[in-house]
């Protein structure tokens, strides 16, 4: 049970030499929940990438023509992602905004039926590790619109928005507070409220001109957003 967790957490947690924690926010959380001082902050960063240029692969894939801008979920396909929010906005969005979802878990089956019925919206499954980069820099913008369903996934720095940006793609997150200090020190994306009036808002407005603009400033970012500088 919970509170079963709860009190076992608290006795070992004081006789730890060092906690780990991937955020900032989960760090001062538990530094304020137990009194604790010995936390150090590790993210979950990939590699230095090489530095990939777009590259067509799901506009030959899915036949998405030249002059559309296509956005990028990858990884699980689960609830509290964003999922359901990304399909019902670009839906609702013009067909030359295109979403590619590509990953595996328990709403493939959803994303494939959005597929079926919308020209804009596309799903492929995973791919190998070593290939992600290479799928990822086929689109313009990265997507990690994270879901407010518990304190862990509020004070969340996934490893995908890090991906994204060793990918070459500026990308739009929730303005949670780790994620949206990342997109504001470097100036590499946007952050939205986790609503469809606000995401395809920010969609709506986004141009090839802006995505030039802010892949300035990614290529800046994951030369100190990678492992090795971690």
């Amino acid at each position: 049970s919970k509170t079963i967790s709860s009190v076992l957490e608290k006795f070992l947690i004081e006789r730890v030499d060092r906690l780990i924690v991937v955020s900032p926010s989960i760090g001062k959380w538990y530094e304020n929940k137990y009194g604790i001082t010995n936390v150090i902050v590790i993210r979950n960063i990939p590699e230095l990438s090489p530095d990939y240029s777009r590259n067509r692969v799901f506009n030959d894939l899915f036949s998405i023509p030249e002059n559309s801008l296509i956005f990028i979920y990858q990884g699980v396909v689960n609830r509290g992602r964003g999922i359901e929010l990304l399909i019902k906005t670009f839906q609702e969005n013009s067909l030359d905004k295109h979403l590619v979802v590509m990953g595996y878990g328990p709403l493939v089956d959803t994303v494939k039926s959005a597929a079926t019925l919308n020209r804009n919206i596309h799903f492929l499954e995973a791919v190998r590790p070593s290939e992600i980069f290479y799928y990822t820099s086929g689109a313009d913008i990265g997507l990690s619109i994270i879901e407010n369903i518990s304190l862990s996934y509020y004070y969340c720095l996934p490893n995908k928005l890090f991906e994204y940006l060793q990918s070459g793609l500026p990308v739009i997150v929730s303005d949670f507070p780790d994620m949206k200090q990342i997109i504001n020190k470097f100036q590499c994306g946007w952050t939205t409220q986790v609503s469809i009036i606000s995401l395809a808002e920010i969609i709506s407005n986004i141009s090839m001109q802006t995505i030039v603009e802010k892949r300035k400033n990614v290529s800046e970012a994951r030369l100190v957003l990678n492992w090795e500088k971690e």
